[in-house]
Protein backbone atom coordinates (compact mmCIF):
# COMPACT_ATOMS: atom_id res chain seq x y z
CA UNK A 1 0.00 0.00 0.00
CA UNK A 2 1.38 3.21 -0.26
CA UNK A 3 1.68 6.03 1.77
CA UNK A 4 0.27 9.49 1.50
CA UNK A 5 2.61 12.11 0.85
CA UNK A 6 3.19 14.38 3.68
CA UNK A 7 3.49 17.95 3.62
CA UNK A 8 6.88 19.51 4.34
CA UNK A 9 6.09 20.62 8.37
CA UNK A 10 4.64 17.43 8.89
CA UNK A 11 7.90 15.59 7.76
CA UNK A 12 10.07 18.34 9.60
CA UNK A 13 7.79 18.17 12.67
CA UNK A 14 8.09 14.00 11.90
CA UNK A 15 11.54 13.77 11.81
CA UNK A 16 12.01 16.45 15.09
CA UNK A 17 10.07 14.58 17.05
CA UNK A 18 11.65 11.08 16.46
CA UNK A 19 15.03 12.37 17.18
CA UNK A 20 13.62 13.95 20.13
CA UNK A 21 11.78 10.35 21.23
CA UNK A 22 15.09 8.73 20.33
CA UNK A 23 17.36 11.05 22.35
CA UNK A 24 14.97 11.33 25.72
CA UNK A 25 14.90 7.53 25.34
CA UNK A 26 18.59 7.18 25.30
CA UNK A 27 19.34 9.70 28.21
CA UNK A 28 16.25 7.69 30.30
CA UNK A 29 17.83 4.28 30.29
CA UNK A 30 21.24 5.68 31.14
CA UNK A 31 20.02 7.75 34.13
CA UNK A 32 17.87 5.20 35.28
CA UNK A 33 20.87 2.73 34.38
CA UNK A 34 22.84 4.97 36.73
CA UNK A 35 20.45 5.87 39.22
CA UNK A 36 19.66 2.31 39.96
CA UNK A 37 23.30 1.30 40.56
CA UNK A 38 23.72 4.33 42.91
CA UNK A 39 20.40 2.99 44.83
CA UNK A 40 21.90 -0.45 44.66
CA UNK A 41 24.91 0.75 46.18
CA UNK A 42 23.44 2.67 48.70
CA UNK A 43 21.67 0.38 50.09
CA UNK A 44 24.45 -2.87 49.96
CA UNK A 45 27.27 -0.73 51.02
CA UNK A 46 26.26 -0.16 54.52
CA UNK A 47 25.06 -3.30 55.30
CA UNK A 48 28.35 -5.16 53.39
CA UNK A 49 30.54 -2.47 55.77
CA UNK A 50 28.78 -3.47 59.21
CA UNK A 51 28.60 -7.21 58.33
CA UNK A 52 32.40 -6.93 57.67
CA UNK A 53 33.43 -5.39 60.33
CA UNK A 54 31.75 -7.84 62.96
CA UNK A 55 32.86 -10.90 60.83
CA UNK A 56 36.68 -10.18 60.92
CA UNK A 57 36.27 -9.93 64.82
CA UNK A 58 35.32 -13.21 66.39
CA UNK A 59 34.12 -11.15 69.75
CA UNK A 60 31.68 -8.90 67.77
CA UNK A 61 30.05 -12.12 66.76
CA UNK A 62 29.53 -13.75 70.21
CA UNK A 63 27.69 -10.43 70.94
CA UNK A 64 25.70 -10.41 67.74
CA UNK A 65 24.54 -14.04 68.73
CA UNK A 66 23.85 -12.90 72.25
CA UNK A 67 22.02 -10.43 71.58
CA UNK A 68 19.95 -12.15 69.15
CA UNK A 69 18.65 -14.41 71.81
CA UNK A 70 17.71 -11.58 73.88
CA UNK A 71 16.28 -9.44 71.51
CA UNK A 72 12.69 -10.44 71.83
CA UNK A 73 12.47 -9.43 74.93
CA UNK A 74 14.03 -5.38 75.09
CA UNK A 75 11.65 -3.18 74.17
CA UNK A 76 14.33 -1.32 72.09
CA UNK A 77 15.28 -4.29 70.00
CA UNK A 78 10.92 -4.20 69.34
CA UNK A 79 11.30 -1.18 67.89
CA UNK A 80 14.11 -1.62 65.61
CA UNK A 81 12.14 -5.18 64.43
CA UNK A 82 9.32 -2.40 63.55
CA UNK A 83 11.48 0.13 61.94
CA UNK A 84 13.38 -0.84 58.72
CA UNK A 85 15.86 2.15 58.78
CA UNK A 86 17.57 0.13 61.28
CA UNK A 87 20.06 -2.31 59.87
CA UNK A 88 19.75 -5.44 62.02
CA UNK A 89 22.26 -8.41 62.49
CA UNK A 90 22.20 -12.10 63.90
CA UNK A 91 23.90 -15.42 63.93
CA UNK A 92 22.60 -18.94 62.62
CA UNK A 93 23.76 -22.17 62.36
CA UNK A 94 22.28 -22.63 58.89
CA UNK A 95 21.64 -20.34 55.75
CA UNK A 96 19.09 -17.78 56.94
CA UNK A 97 18.18 -16.46 53.18
CA UNK A 98 14.39 -18.06 53.05
CA UNK A 99 13.73 -20.40 49.83
CA UNK A 100 11.34 -17.56 48.95
CA UNK A 101 14.18 -14.63 48.44
CA UNK A 102 15.15 -13.74 45.60
CA UNK A 103 19.18 -13.73 44.70
CA UNK A 104 20.55 -10.42 44.32
CA UNK A 105 24.04 -10.97 41.95
CA UNK A 106 25.06 -7.44 42.03
CA UNK A 107 23.98 -7.22 45.91
CA UNK A 108 26.35 -10.21 47.06
CA UNK A 109 29.28 -8.67 44.16
CA UNK A 110 29.38 -5.34 46.14
CA UNK A 111 29.43 -7.71 49.62
CA UNK A 112 32.08 -10.12 48.09
CA UNK A 113 34.24 -7.17 47.21
CA UNK A 114 33.60 -5.64 50.84
CA UNK A 115 35.15 -8.55 52.77
CA UNK A 116 37.68 -8.80 50.23
CA UNK A 117 38.79 -5.16 51.13
CA UNK A 118 38.06 -5.83 54.49
CA UNK A 119 40.63 -8.70 55.00
CA UNK A 120 37.63 -11.58 56.02
CA UNK A 121 37.73 -14.86 54.87
CA UNK A 122 34.08 -15.77 54.48
CA UNK A 123 33.46 -19.41 52.90
CA UNK A 124 30.04 -18.14 51.10
CA UNK A 125 28.63 -14.71 50.53
CA UNK A 126 24.90 -14.01 49.73
CA UNK A 127 22.41 -10.82 48.67
CA UNK A 128 18.91 -11.49 48.23
CA UNK A 129 15.89 -9.30 48.37
CA UNK A 130 12.48 -10.45 50.04
CA UNK A 131 9.55 -8.79 50.05
CA UNK A 132 8.37 -6.48 53.11
CA UNK A 133 7.44 -7.81 56.48
CA UNK A 134 4.20 -5.33 56.20
CA UNK A 135 2.41 -5.70 52.60
CA UNK A 136 0.86 -1.89 53.28
CA UNK A 137 4.69 -0.50 53.41
CA UNK A 138 5.68 -1.80 49.96
CA UNK A 139 2.34 0.01 48.71
CA UNK A 140 3.30 2.83 50.52
CA UNK A 141 7.02 2.77 50.09
CA UNK A 142 7.79 0.54 47.36
CA UNK A 143 10.74 -1.10 49.15
CA UNK A 144 11.89 -4.62 49.49
CA UNK A 145 13.92 -5.91 52.81
CA UNK A 146 17.70 -6.91 51.57
CA UNK A 147 19.51 -10.10 53.18
CA UNK A 148 23.00 -9.89 53.62
CA UNK A 149 24.67 -13.49 55.00
CA UNK A 150 28.16 -14.38 55.01
CA UNK A 151 29.19 -18.10 56.56
CA UNK A 152 32.55 -17.50 58.73
CA UNK A 153 35.57 -20.05 59.03
CA UNK A 154 33.58 -21.19 62.09
CA UNK A 155 30.89 -22.49 59.94
CA UNK A 156 27.62 -20.30 61.35
CA UNK A 157 26.09 -17.57 59.06
CA UNK A 158 26.31 -13.87 60.19
CA UNK A 159 22.98 -12.07 58.51
CA UNK A 160 22.02 -8.63 58.22
CA UNK A 161 18.58 -7.18 57.36
CA UNK A 162 18.59 -3.89 55.69
CA UNK A 163 15.70 -1.62 53.67
CA UNK A 164 16.59 -2.81 49.97
CA UNK A 165 17.36 -0.06 46.89
CA UNK A 166 14.96 2.55 46.80
CA UNK A 167 12.48 1.71 43.54
CA UNK A 168 13.47 4.23 40.22
CA UNK A 169 9.94 4.75 39.18
CA UNK A 170 9.45 8.04 40.95
CA UNK A 171 12.67 8.81 38.59
CA UNK A 172 11.22 7.29 35.28
CA UNK A 173 8.03 9.33 36.08
CA UNK A 174 10.26 12.49 36.44
CA UNK A 175 12.28 11.79 33.68
CA UNK A 176 9.08 11.38 31.24
CA UNK A 177 7.66 14.21 32.38
CA UNK A 178 10.56 16.13 31.52
CA UNK A 179 11.00 14.39 28.12
CA UNK A 180 7.45 15.96 27.70
CA UNK A 181 8.42 19.54 28.63
CA UNK A 182 11.18 19.47 26.09
CA UNK A 183 9.20 17.99 23.29
CA UNK A 184 7.09 20.79 23.33
CA UNK A 185 10.01 23.44 24.03
CA UNK A 186 11.36 21.99 20.62
CA UNK A 187 8.48 21.44 18.68
CA UNK A 188 5.89 24.45 19.42
CA UNK A 189 8.84 26.74 17.67
CA UNK A 190 9.46 24.10 15.25
CA UNK A 191 6.11 24.06 14.14
CA UNK A 192 5.25 27.59 14.34
CA UNK A 193 8.43 28.06 12.28
CA UNK A 194 7.25 25.10 9.64
CA UNK A 195 3.71 27.11 9.46
CA UNK A 196 4.94 30.21 8.00
CA UNK A 197 6.98 28.68 6.04
CA UNK A 198 4.46 26.37 4.64
CA UNK A 199 2.06 28.95 4.67
CA UNK A 200 4.49 30.70 2.08
CA UNK A 201 4.82 27.78 -0.02
CA UNK A 202 1.19 27.20 -0.15
CA UNK A 203 0.66 30.85 -1.72
CA UNK A 204 3.91 30.11 -4.15
CA UNK A 205 1.35 26.90 -5.39
CA UNK A 206 -1.31 28.72 -5.17
CA UNK A 207 0.26 31.41 -7.68
CA UNK A 208 1.66 28.79 -9.69
CA UNK A 209 -1.79 26.97 -10.59
CA UNK A 210 -3.50 30.07 -11.26
CA UNK A 211 -0.62 31.41 -13.64
CA UNK A 212 -1.21 30.76 -17.59
CA UNK A 213 1.63 31.74 -19.09
CA UNK A 214 -0.47 34.74 -20.70
CA UNK A 215 -1.51 37.11 -17.71
CA UNK A 216 0.91 37.57 -14.97
CA UNK A 217 -1.00 37.34 -11.38
CA UNK A 218 -0.34 39.58 -8.37
CA UNK A 219 3.02 39.62 -7.25
CA UNK A 220 3.47 37.73 -3.90
CA UNK A 221 4.83 39.58 -1.06
CA UNK A 222 8.16 38.44 -0.76
CA UNK A 223 7.70 37.33 2.74
CA UNK A 224 9.33 34.35 5.43
CA UNK A 225 12.68 32.82 5.75
CA UNK A 226 15.48 33.98 3.22
CA UNK A 227 15.52 31.03 1.19
CA UNK A 228 11.87 31.53 0.69
CA UNK A 229 11.58 35.08 0.09
CA UNK A 230 14.54 34.47 -2.53
CA UNK A 231 12.37 31.77 -4.24
CA UNK A 232 9.49 33.94 -4.19
CA UNK A 233 10.70 36.51 -5.30
CA UNK A 234 12.35 34.42 -8.37
CA UNK A 235 9.05 32.94 -9.04
CA UNK A 236 7.66 36.36 -9.26
CA UNK A 237 10.19 37.37 -11.82
CA UNK A 238 10.11 34.62 -13.60
CA UNK A 239 5.88 34.56 -14.43
CA UNK A 240 6.24 38.13 -15.54
CA UNK A 241 8.97 37.36 -18.04
CA UNK A 242 7.21 34.74 -18.94
CA UNK A 243 3.91 36.87 -19.47
CA UNK A 244 6.19 39.31 -21.19
CA UNK A 245 7.20 36.23 -23.95
CA UNK A 246 3.89 35.00 -24.45
CA UNK A 247 2.73 38.97 -24.85
CA UNK A 248 5.64 39.52 -27.38
CA UNK A 249 4.58 36.18 -29.70
CA UNK A 250 1.66 37.49 -29.88
CA UNK A 251 2.06 40.37 -31.30
CA UNK A 252 4.61 38.80 -33.53
CA UNK A 253 2.41 35.95 -34.91
CA UNK A 254 -0.43 38.70 -35.77
CA UNK A 255 2.38 40.98 -37.65
CA UNK A 256 3.57 37.64 -39.33
CA UNK A 257 -0.10 36.63 -40.09
CA UNK A 258 -0.98 40.87 -41.50
CA UNK A 259 2.40 40.18 -43.52
CA UNK A 260 1.82 36.86 -44.86
CA UNK A 261 -2.00 37.49 -46.03
CA UNK A 262 -0.81 40.50 -48.64
CA UNK A 263 1.64 38.16 -50.54
CA UNK A 264 -0.35 34.83 -50.29
CA UNK A 265 -3.46 36.83 -51.92
CA UNK A 266 -1.02 38.02 -54.65
CA UNK A 267 0.42 34.73 -55.13
CA UNK A 268 -3.76 33.27 -55.55
CA UNK A 269 -4.23 35.90 -57.85
CA UNK A 270 -1.05 35.14 -60.35
CA UNK A 271 -2.11 31.60 -60.27
CA UNK A 272 -5.57 32.17 -60.98
CA UNK A 273 -3.99 33.76 -64.32
CA UNK A 274 -2.11 31.04 -65.69
CA UNK A 275 -3.88 29.73 -69.17
CA UNK A 276 -3.14 26.22 -68.10
CA UNK A 277 -5.96 24.99 -66.40
CA UNK A 278 -4.22 21.70 -64.85
CA UNK A 279 -1.51 24.00 -63.91
CA UNK A 280 -3.60 26.18 -62.78
CA UNK A 281 -5.39 23.93 -60.50
CA UNK A 282 -2.36 22.42 -59.00
CA UNK A 283 -1.22 26.04 -58.37
CA UNK A 284 -4.38 27.32 -56.36
CA UNK A 285 -4.46 24.05 -54.34
CA UNK A 286 -1.22 24.59 -52.80
CA UNK A 287 -1.34 28.18 -52.26
CA UNK A 288 -4.96 27.25 -50.15
CA UNK A 289 -3.24 24.16 -48.32
CA UNK A 290 -0.12 26.77 -47.39
CA UNK A 291 -2.94 29.33 -46.88
CA UNK A 292 -5.27 26.63 -44.89
CA UNK A 293 -2.20 25.64 -42.94
CA UNK A 294 -0.44 29.29 -42.02
CA UNK A 295 -4.05 30.00 -40.33
CA UNK A 296 -4.46 26.83 -38.54
CA UNK A 297 -0.81 27.88 -37.11
CA UNK A 298 -2.18 31.28 -36.27
CA UNK A 299 -5.38 29.60 -34.53
CA UNK A 300 -2.62 27.73 -32.25
CA UNK A 301 -1.40 30.03 -31.20
CA UNK A 302 -4.05 31.93 -30.28
CA UNK A 303 -5.60 29.64 -28.57
CA UNK A 304 -3.32 29.92 -25.25
CA UNK A 305 -4.60 33.69 -24.54
CA UNK A 306 -6.32 34.27 -21.09
CA UNK A 307 -9.78 33.95 -20.62
CA UNK A 308 -12.01 36.91 -19.34
CA UNK A 309 -13.63 35.26 -16.34
CA UNK A 310 -16.94 37.55 -16.93
CA UNK A 311 -17.64 35.00 -20.22
CA UNK A 312 -19.93 32.40 -20.03
CA UNK A 313 -20.96 29.53 -22.19
CA UNK A 314 -24.07 27.95 -22.67
CA UNK A 315 -23.45 24.74 -23.94
CA UNK A 316 -26.84 23.93 -24.60
CA UNK A 317 -27.42 27.01 -26.80
CA UNK A 318 -24.08 26.58 -28.23
CA UNK A 319 -24.25 22.70 -29.93
CA UNK A 320 -27.55 23.47 -31.07
CA UNK A 321 -26.66 26.42 -33.14
CA UNK A 322 -23.39 24.67 -34.31
CA UNK A 323 -25.49 21.36 -35.22
CA UNK A 324 -27.83 23.97 -37.50
CA UNK A 325 -25.36 25.45 -39.31
CA UNK A 326 -23.93 22.17 -40.07
CA UNK A 327 -27.08 20.08 -41.44
CA UNK A 328 -27.23 23.96 -43.12
CA UNK A 329 -24.42 22.52 -45.18
CA UNK A 330 -25.94 19.14 -45.81
CA UNK A 331 -24.29 17.31 -42.93
CA UNK A 332 -25.33 14.88 -40.70
CA UNK A 333 -25.17 15.88 -37.00
CA UNK A 334 -27.38 14.54 -34.49
CA UNK A 335 -28.33 15.52 -30.93
CA UNK A 336 -28.24 13.94 -27.50
CA UNK A 337 -28.33 14.24 -23.57
CA UNK A 338 -28.68 18.37 -23.89
CA UNK A 339 -28.26 18.64 -20.26
CA UNK A 340 -25.54 21.06 -18.73
CA UNK A 341 -26.13 24.68 -17.12
CA UNK A 342 -24.18 27.79 -18.61
CA UNK A 343 -20.16 27.56 -17.24
CA UNK A 344 -16.88 30.31 -17.40
CA UNK A 345 -15.29 30.07 -20.62
CA UNK A 346 -14.62 31.65 -24.24
CA UNK A 347 -17.80 30.94 -26.23
CA UNK A 348 -15.48 31.70 -29.68
CA UNK A 349 -12.68 29.24 -28.81
CA UNK A 350 -15.12 26.57 -27.47
CA UNK A 351 -16.96 26.96 -30.82
CA UNK A 352 -13.63 26.54 -32.77
CA UNK A 353 -12.94 23.37 -30.25
CA UNK A 354 -16.28 22.02 -31.34
CA UNK A 355 -15.75 23.00 -35.06
CA UNK A 356 -12.35 21.00 -34.93
CA UNK A 357 -13.76 17.63 -33.25
CA UNK A 358 -16.97 17.62 -35.58
CA UNK A 359 -14.48 18.10 -38.71
CA UNK A 360 -12.58 15.23 -37.68
CA UNK A 361 -15.96 13.10 -37.03
CA UNK A 362 -17.44 14.13 -40.84
CA UNK A 363 -14.14 13.48 -41.96
CA UNK A 364 -13.54 9.98 -40.86
CA UNK A 365 -17.00 8.80 -40.60
CA UNK A 366 -20.56 9.88 -41.55
CA UNK A 367 -22.09 11.11 -38.60
CA UNK A 368 -20.96 13.60 -35.94
CA UNK A 369 -23.39 12.87 -32.66
CA UNK A 370 -22.87 15.83 -30.02
CA UNK A 371 -24.27 16.08 -26.44
CA UNK A 372 -23.50 17.41 -23.37
CA UNK A 373 -24.09 16.19 -19.14
CA UNK A 374 -23.13 18.22 -16.27
CA UNK A 375 -22.93 18.02 -12.78
CA UNK A 376 -21.71 20.34 -9.47
CA UNK A 377 -18.18 19.91 -10.91
CA UNK A 378 -17.68 19.32 -14.64
CA UNK A 379 -19.80 20.51 -17.58
CA UNK A 380 -18.73 17.57 -20.66
CA UNK A 381 -19.71 18.17 -24.20
CA UNK A 382 -19.25 15.02 -26.37
CA UNK A 383 -18.78 13.96 -30.52
CA UNK A 384 -19.24 11.20 -30.91
CA UNK A 385 -18.26 9.44 -34.57
CA UNK A 386 -18.71 5.98 -36.68
CA UNK A 387 -15.19 6.11 -38.01
CA UNK A 388 -12.39 3.66 -37.59
CA UNK A 389 -11.04 5.91 -34.01
CA UNK A 390 -7.62 5.74 -32.82
CA UNK A 391 -6.06 2.89 -30.86
CA UNK A 392 -5.14 3.66 -27.35
CA UNK A 393 -1.32 3.47 -27.51
CA UNK A 394 -1.64 6.50 -30.23
CA UNK A 395 -4.23 9.05 -28.23
CA UNK A 396 -1.54 11.21 -26.57
CA UNK A 397 0.25 11.39 -29.47
CA UNK A 398 -2.30 12.92 -31.64
CA UNK A 399 -2.59 15.83 -29.65
CA UNK A 400 1.04 16.85 -30.74
CA UNK A 401 0.98 19.91 -33.42
CA UNK A 402 1.49 18.40 -36.96
CA UNK A 403 1.10 14.60 -35.76
CA UNK A 404 -1.41 12.81 -38.14
CA UNK A 405 -1.82 8.98 -38.07
CA UNK A 406 -0.83 6.93 -40.75
CA UNK A 407 -4.25 5.61 -43.22
CA UNK A 408 -7.12 7.24 -43.55
CA UNK A 409 -6.21 10.15 -40.95
CA UNK A 410 -3.66 12.06 -43.34
CA UNK A 411 -3.12 15.09 -45.39
CA UNK A 412 -4.85 14.00 -48.42
CA UNK A 413 -8.31 14.09 -46.72
CA UNK A 414 -7.41 17.49 -45.94
CA UNK A 415 -5.61 17.32 -42.21
CA UNK A 416 -2.64 19.99 -41.33
CA UNK A 417 -2.29 17.87 -38.06
CA UNK A 418 -2.78 20.59 -36.03
CA UNK A 419 -7.02 20.30 -35.22
CA UNK A 420 -6.38 18.26 -32.10
CA UNK A 421 -3.61 20.29 -31.05
CA UNK A 422 -5.82 23.32 -30.84
CA UNK A 423 -8.20 21.51 -29.07
CA UNK A 424 -5.88 20.69 -26.43
CA UNK A 425 -4.42 24.23 -26.27
CA UNK A 426 -8.14 25.44 -25.50
CA UNK A 427 -8.85 23.32 -22.95
CA UNK A 428 -5.53 24.27 -20.93
CA UNK A 429 -6.57 27.32 -21.23
CA UNK A 430 -9.87 26.95 -19.63
CA UNK A 431 -8.43 24.57 -17.10
CA UNK A 432 -10.41 21.72 -18.28
CA UNK A 433 -9.53 18.45 -20.58
CA UNK A 434 -9.62 16.79 -23.75
CA UNK A 435 -10.44 12.84 -23.58
CA UNK A 436 -10.65 10.44 -26.29
CA UNK A 437 -12.16 7.40 -25.93
CA UNK A 438 -13.87 4.71 -28.09
CA UNK A 439 -17.62 4.20 -28.11
CA UNK A 440 -19.28 2.38 -25.21
CA UNK A 441 -21.94 0.43 -27.46
CA UNK A 442 -19.26 -1.50 -28.75
CA UNK A 443 -19.49 0.16 -32.26
CA UNK A 444 -16.56 1.29 -34.22
CA UNK A 445 -15.91 5.14 -33.61
CA UNK A 446 -14.34 7.88 -31.20
CA UNK A 447 -15.61 9.85 -28.39
CA UNK A 448 -13.99 13.15 -27.96
CA UNK A 449 -14.84 14.73 -25.03
CA UNK A 450 -14.44 18.20 -23.53
CA UNK A 451 -14.74 18.03 -19.80
CA UNK A 452 -14.60 21.72 -18.25
CA UNK A 453 -14.46 22.85 -14.62
CA UNK A 454 -17.54 24.50 -13.19
CA UNK A 455 -15.27 26.91 -11.37
CA UNK A 456 -11.71 28.54 -13.08
CA UNK A 457 -9.23 29.40 -10.66
CA UNK A 458 -9.44 32.82 -9.29
CA UNK A 459 -6.12 35.04 -10.66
Amino acid sequence: MRLPRLSLATQVALIVGIAIFVAQLINLSLAVENRRGQLITNAVVPGAQRIALVAADPRLVERVAEFGDRRDRRPMARMMERDRRWIRSQVSDIDPVPPSARDFPRGTEILETTLASSGVQARAARAALLPPSNPREEGREGRVQLMLAVQIEDGRWLSIMAPGPQAVGPLIRALIFQSFLIALAVLIPTLLLLNRVGGSLKRLTRSAQRFDGHEAVEPLPETGPRDVATLTGAINAMQSRIAAMMSEKDVMLGAIGHDLRTPLTALRLEAEAVEDDERRDALVAQIEALHGQFEAVLELARASRPIAHHQTVAPTELLERLAAERRKAGQDIELAGMDAAPFPGDPAAIARALDNLIDNALRYGETARLSVVGDEHNVTMSVTDDGPGIAADERDSVREPFRRLEGSRNRGTGGHGLGLAIVSAIMRRHHGELVLADRDDGESGLVASLVFPRRLPQS
